[in-house]
């Protein structure tokens, strides 16, 4: 069995770390690109929950994680001395609806369970366990790259904005993604464009930021299109129950055209 261990503590800042090193990991064993994705998306949502709700002190708190490789299937343990709390028992959220009427957030223990085969919960000595399976088929030397943040560029086109990212959207990068879009649209942008043709992924941090940019723009009667999205992308937007919100389109130059007519 492949094994490697790391022990973080529970600050926000530290969920970087644990990115950093299931990436490396991913390396070494050569994941598949979507299952690295997925593993990455997994500990982001998880830790975040852990880390800002878990625990009713300001102490420090150590949380230890475990990845595994066993005939086949990643395993990822991440075991905690926080509040009780089983993710298994959460229930589906509504995903109907259309943009105005979409609650803002919900979707994080649905990506994980959505992600990954198998999900085992068990409180033991006054700790929580959490074990994800994920079977891996095939192999892919890309498989996650070098993307530690989000790189936004904004260009202005007769009257349309195109919000153009590198990186990835997640809960450490969501917030600057999120400040710099509806900064955008509070300034009076009200025909807006978001390219994710360079996005790896986005988590549910970067699906809540998209939602708030959704209602402000249609709250000022504004248009707003997505475009450039890889099939893992609009995969996770299809988990999200997200690709009928919005007006997804494969290339900028069409985006901004549908745009800039209003339709």
């Amino acid at each position: 069995m492949n094994r490697d261990e790391l022990r973080i503590s529970n600050r926000p800042e530290e969920i970087e770390r644990a990115r950093v090193w299931a990436r490396e990991f991913g390396h070494k064993y050569k994941l598949p690109r979507a299952v690295l994705d997925g593993l990455q998306i997994s500990l982001d949502e998880l830790l975040a929950n852990v880390i800002t709700y878990g625990y009713s002190d300001c102490a420090e708190h150590e949380i230890l994680l475990r990845l595994a490789m066993v005939k086949g299937t990643l395993i990822a343990e991440i075991e905690d001395d926080a509040l009780p709390f089983d993710p298994t028992a959460v229930p589906i959220p509504n995903l109907s609806g259309d943009l105005k009427g979409r609650e803002v957030g919900g979707l994080g223990i649905h990506f994980v369970r959505l992600l990954n085969d198998r999900i085992i919960y068990e409180r033991v000595l006054g700790k929580n366990r959490l074990r994800l399976e994920k079977v891996c088929v095939g192999a892919d030397e890309k498989n996650g790259g070098e993307r530690i943040m989000v790189v936004i560029d904004v260009v202005e086109s007769d009257g349309v904005s195109t919000v153009a990212a590198k990186g990835r959207i997640d809960s450490s990068t969501a917030k600057d993604f999120s400040d710099r879009v509806n900064g955008l649209i509070r300034s009076g942008v009200n025909r807006l464009v978001i390219d994710f043709s360079n996005i790896a992924y986005i988590s549910s941090a970067g699906f809540r930021a998209l939602l708030i940019a959704g209602k402000l723009i249609g709250g000022s009667q504004g248009k707003l299109a997505l475009c450039g999205m890889s099939e893992e992308v609009r995969r996770l937007f299809d988990i999200a129950g997200f690709s009928d919100l919005f007006l997804i389109l494969p290339t900028r130059e069409e985006s901004i055209t549908r745009v800039r007519a209003g339709s």
